[in-house]
């Protein structure tokens, strides 16, 4: 078993790992640091005894008013933070924290203020990658404040195991990476949750998830065709460049590495919840595991993982064919199955990380099984991973407010035609947010 990631990590560094690294990823831990609402121990996080065996869907806490002096956000926005209980791939029993981002006004709407579940994107996989503890809400302009900006009410999960690091009885638990079906059941129960925390806002809601949450609103999708799962006031799905099947990812992208290492802490904190014959040595090399293990110490995020030495050769040959890695796939496979529409799949062209073919393919193979409800395929010229959600805002915020009026859809595949050729338009993300230090920052 893994050692858990400490409060104040002390990163466990050999005496060969790369100097230049070394420098990189503990200048990367500081900016993290730095991107954080709370301090490491923030109360918030730590649940109120006796309720680790509330009922999924229950309110455990609410803070309805959070302090947004230590946020970044858009002027005129609020912040709630609140945590509910929910299931983990196990069933067990956990506690998962989110947020509720107010707008100022919101789009009319019978029932209430509209609500949008928003299902984030990779943050990390230890607990204080929570978007709720991050001065941004981690995807800030991307999508979240846009959408609490044009009058949706953001309801958004931090997943188990980012956030709230232990139940009342001090059970660790884990953040259950690129595991959809954990992730759906932090959508699932989130619902219940804020309809008690929050008895005014509007029942109906649409679910929008980018990248590992455009994988677990999909499975939230499906998870609804089962008649075990009614949910009434559902209006439809928005998945952002999903990672729906990690083998269908090219096996010698740059990125594969990076993903088995946030991987592989989950099936070694977690492997009973399919398969109990994870060995990490299968996976990595003697390299990868010192560099998994540098990663665990650090407790970091996205900014300390991308510092890591990350060649494919801290991979075994053939890890993809480890029989456990291939009944994980089996086991967390999304699509190719009935679905509950409708839904809206968004894809930039220039995808890195979920390539476009990959994500066109199930999508053809969903839609001709004939199942569900509509699906709609918006393709995104010239456009990368997570530019997608920036490039795709008009569409999403197009077909969310059409679904709250009920407006017909049917299954098709549309490509943008940009005003602009790709090649005289800004490619990649060159800014970060950072909060006013001085009154001259001020404009």
């Amino acid at each position: 078993m893994a050692s858990l990631p400490a409060d104040d990590p002390l990163i466990n560094f050999s005496p060969d790992f790369p100097e230049d690294s070394i420098v990189n990823i503990l200048k990367a831990y500081d900016f993290e640091k730095s991107k954080r609402a709370h301090a490491l121990v923030d109360p918030f996080y730590t649940i109120p005894p006796h309720s680790a065996r509330a009922d999924p869907g229950s309110v455990l806490k609410v803070e309805s008013e959070t302090d947004t002096s230590l946020y970044n956000l858009p002027p005129n926005l609020s912040l709630s933070r609140f945590i509910y209980q929910s299931y983990d791939s196990k069933g067990r029993y956990v506690p998962v924290s989110a947020y509720v981002l107010w707008p100022d006004e919101a789009v009319p709407c019978n029932g209430g203020p509209p609500v949008v579940i928003w299902a984030h994107g990779t943050s990390g996989v230890f607990h204080e990658s929570a978007p709720s503890n991050q001065k941004d809400l981690w995807h800030h302009f991307q999508l979240p404040f846009h959408l609490a900006l044009n009058g949706y009410v953001v309801v958004a999960t931090d997943y188990a195991g980012l956030g709230v690091r232990e139940d009342s009885d001090g059970t660790f638990i884990p953040h259950e990476y690129l595991m959809p079906r954990a992730q759906a059941m932090d959508i699932s129960t989130i619902i219940p949750a804020y309809r008690t925390a929050f008895p005014t806002i509007n029942k109906s809601f649409v679910v929008v998830g980018t990248s590992q949450g455009g994988a677990a609103v999909w499975m939230f999708a499906e998870m609804l065709a089962c008649k075990s799962y009614p949910t009434p006031g559902y209006l439809g799905t928005i998945a952002l460049h999903p990672l729906l099947r990690l083998l269908d990812l090219p096996l010698r992208a740059p990125i594969m590495p990076l993903l088995m290492v946030m991987l592989g802490q989950s099936l070694e904190f977690h492997s009973q919840g399919f398969d109990e014959g994870f060995d990490a040595s299968n996976i990595f090399t003697t390299h990868g595991k010192e560099v998994c293990k540098v990663y665990r110490t650090s407790g970091g995020g996205n900014a300390v993982l991308f510092q890591l030495p990350h060649p494919q050769s801290i991979l075994q040959p053939g890890w993809e064919r480890d029989a456990a890695i291939v009944r994980y796939q089996n086991w967390a496979q999304t699509g190719k199955r009935a679905f509950h529409g409708p839904m809206l799949v968004i894809q930039g062209e220039d995808d890195p990380i979920v390539p476009a073919e990959v994500t066109k393919r199930v999508v053809n193979e969903t839609n001709l099984l004939g199942v569900g409800k509509p699906i709609q395929y918006v393709s995104l010229p010239g456009v990368s991973h997570a530019e997608a959600m920036y490039a795709g805002q008009m569409k999403c915020l197009q077909w969310i407010s059409a679904r709250f009026i009920n407006a017909k859809l049917r299954s098709s595949f549309y490509t943008v035609q940009p005003l602009r050729q790709p090649a005289s338009r800004q490619k990649e993300t060159n800014w970060f947010i950072s909060g006013q230090s001085f009154p001259w920052q001020q404009v």
